[in-house]
């Protein structure tokens, strides 16, 4: 599951300060065109937000689930938490680059304890990214396109569009999209979704982060599901 690792906490992570219009559709929902602030979602997703500022979802809970090729499905509750760490200016590689760190960590259910940890670098002099890898440096993702691509800030609530395809050092690819749907009451909920691709073109892994925004752009929930080698992670935590 290292190669999970990345297309896991790959994607895409924060939020801030930000303003709704405030409107709600008559069922309550946040209408469809109301923009939302990410300034603190890009903030911590470069690592440029003030160095160590921390966005943590401590008590989160799930379940996982087994899938076989005779279809018999098995499945297990876990917990577990997710950290992003805004690290902020630093030297890698010789480059002046920001670095962002994330980490999702299953710390009880049907499998072992495992912490998937993944580092972004991007580049001081012009906010492109340099590199992804994973913390024990053996897989990592660049961008030979040069497409990588912040959603807009602000977006609009049903917004959507595509972060990057990248390429890995094992050959493989991983595609990040994002979406900005509505929630409740001038709430949305920031999707984005990355798909990882092995060197003949099949998928290996998949994950569905969604990142809760109040009016204000900031989260307050967290929840995830990820699936890699017939099993699926899915979890959910309210910001500790």
């Amino acid at each position: 599951m290292k190669t999970l690792s990345l297309a896991v906490c790959l994607s895409a992570m924060f939020f801030v300060y930000g303003c709704g219009n405030g409107g709600t559709t008559g069922t309550g929902q946040t209408p469809i065109g109301t923009p939302v602030s990410l300034t603190t979602f890009n903030g911590f997703f470069k690592g440029y937000s003030s160095a160590g500022t921390q966005l943590s979802f401590a008590n989160m809970t799930g379940s996982v689930r087994f899938n076989n090729m005779t279809g018999v499905n098995s499945h297990g509750r876990c917990s577990g938490t997710y950290t992003v760490v805004a690290v902020g200016p630093t030297t890698f590689e010789n480059l002046q680059v920001t670095e962002s760190t994330t980490s999702l960590a299953v710390l009880t259910g049907p499998i072992p304890p495992v912490s998937f940890d993944v580092q972004r670098y991007f580049l001081v002099s012009n906010g492109s990214l340099y590199k992804i890898t994973d913390v024990p440096g053996t897989l990592f993702y660049f961008d030979p396109l040069m497409d990588f691509a912040m959603p807009p800030n602000p977006a609009n609530v049903g917004d959507f569009g595509t972060i990057a395809t990248l390429a890995g050092s094992d050959g493989s690819t991983l595609a990040i999209g994002w979406e900005l749907s509505p929630e409740f009451h001038g709430n949305s909920i920031m999707i984005i979704t990355s798909v990882t691709r092995n060197i003949l073109n099949i998928v290996t892994a998949s994950e569905v982060d969604k990142y809760y925004l109040d009016r204000a752009g900031n989260p307050y929930k967290f929840a995830t599901t990820v699936t890699s080698g017939g099993v699926t992670i899915t979890m959910a935590g309210n910001r500790s």
